[in-house]
């Protein structure tokens, strides 16, 4: 019996053991690995920046993002656990860019049936097809303005051999292209009908002797091959040290057109979707722009957001465009009590002042509005009149700080100023006496002025 005593404990240490490797199998998590078509992997140099990874029957989604040498992820990885065998992962890249002509992106998928490995290689296809056409002007005719429609789905003006992003689609015989050259035009007809498969590139060449019209040639689209060769003129957008964070948004405004941006997860400003700025859209000259930058709100959102902007002046068509002076376009202010004389003890402690600010606004509301000491607060810039005043209570007592009527670096307070920040340091005696310092920045670097009134 003492051998089958020993024997019971053995077999549960077992059970246990091959428990706890299960679990540990479980929470493995599952890897990734980026191949090109040739198998070779390019983890160094990956041919996509970022993903996101799915798998079938889950609402999981993991956005990797590849940063410093490394993949980064917004979530916690698929683990072995959570992949049976035959699961089917899908891995998607979205570019920014978008065709100019088809307004189609160039999309990458890849998949991957799981059965246990420890990595899952992402070998990424285009689910588009690339369509290279060229254009052989072999008869005697200038090509100053060339035209081109194409099987009266796509409309190519100004032509220079062109590279397009198209949906997969099938192509009628008998479908027409019709080339427009300073105004004379050629027609031609497709000889049979063409299957454009996900992952095609084609090239396609227009000879316009007529003697054999079209040629088309299909191959694989290579996945190393992000790019089109069309030219397309899109602004860098910079900052300088003015831009507090790369989280909001941005907006630049040509003209009446404006074009929205926003930061992803490699701190690249990015645009938020259509309509896109490409240069082409505009003839050729100098530009006014400008640049509009709206962070997250830091502050109370009864208040002003800290909204910066700036104005680029005659911007030559195809620049870059540089935003180094950034500036607030609203007014940042404070107000601080400080105790004067005449106050018994513990009274000024415990007198917990109520300051209002009248005929000072914000976004919400043109009622009074509550200035806690200390605590900055964004307004719109105004001009100052009678009725914009400090109201402070406390002791039962009212004090009443006309803005207009404080005298600041010798001259009446007018206005507060865009892009100014003014903090308010009021003395009060407990007469009602108030010794007025107002801290003063035109650039938010903060330098002292004094002024003083007395009620």
């Amino acid at each position: 019996m003492k051998k089958l005593f020993r024997l019971i404990p053995i077999l549960i240490m077992g059970i246990l053991i091959s428990c706890n490797e299960k679990e540990d199998i479980n929470d493995e998590i599952i890897g990734i690995s980026l191949v090109t078509r040739s198998n070779v992997s390019v983890e160094s140099v990956p041919i996509v920046p970022y993903f996101k990874l799915t798998k079938n029957n889950t609402s999981k989604a993991v956005n990797y993002v590849f940063k410093d040498g490394k993949w980064e992820t917004d979530n916690s990885p698929f683990l072995k656990g959570e992949a049976a065998n035959g699961s089917i992962f899908k891995a998607e890249y979205i570019p920014n860019e978008v065709d100019l002509i088809t307004r189609e992106k160039d999309i990458l998928v890849a998949t991957f049936i799981y059965n246990g490995e420890q990595n899952i290689e992402l070998d990424f296809k285009h689910i588009n097809a690339k369509l290279n056409i060229t254009l052989v002007n072999n008869v005697t005719k200038t090509s100053d303005k060339v035209n081109i429609k194409l099987w009266n789905i796509y409309t190519i003006n100004n032509f220079h051999n062109t590279s397009l992003i198209i949906s997969p689609l099938i192509v009628s015989k008998n479908s027409e292209i019709n080339v427009v050259i300073d105004g004379e035009s050629f027609t031609f007809k497709e000889l049979q009908e063409l299957t454009i498969n996900p992952n095609d590139e084609i090239n396609y060449t227009l000879n316009l002797n007529n003697e054999v019209p079209i040629t088309f040639k299909k191959s694989e689209w290579s996945v190393m091959d992000k790019k089109l060769n069309y030219v397309s003129v899109y602004p860098k957008i910079s900052f300088g040290s003015e831009l507090p964070s790369l989280k909001g948004d941005f907006i630049i405004q040509i003209n009446e057109f404006k074009y929205n941006y926003n930061f992803n997860n490699l701190n690249e400003i990015i645009p938020a979707g259509e309509p896109y700025l490409y240069w082409e859209f505009f003839e050729k000259g100098n530009y006014n722009v400008k640049g509009t930058y709206i962070p997250p709100y830091e502050y109370d959102k009864n208040y002003e957001n800290d909204i910066l902007e700036q104005n680029l002046l005659s911007v030559p068509w195809g620049e870059d465009l540089f935003f180094n002076k950034l500036g607030h376009i609203n007014t940042l202010i404070s107000v601080n009590l400080i105790k004067g004389k005449g106050f018994y003890e513990g009274e000024w402690e415990t007198a917990n002042p109520l300051i209002k600010g009248r005929g000072i606004y914000s976004v919400k509301s043109s009622d009074d509005i509550i200035l806690e000491q200390n605590k900055p607060v964004i307004i719109k810039p105004i001009l100052l009149n009678d009725n914009c005043k400090f109201i402070i209570n406390f002791l039962e007592k009212e004090l009443i700080v006309k803005l207009n009527s404080i005298i600041f670096n010798n001259q009446p307070l007018t206005e507060l100023k865009a892009n100014t920040s003014y903090v308010f340091d009021l003395t009060i005696d407990r007469a009602g006496t108030t010794n007025i310092n107002i801290i003063y920045s035109d650039t938010w670097n903060v330098y002292n002025t004094k002024g003083t009134i007395v009620y």
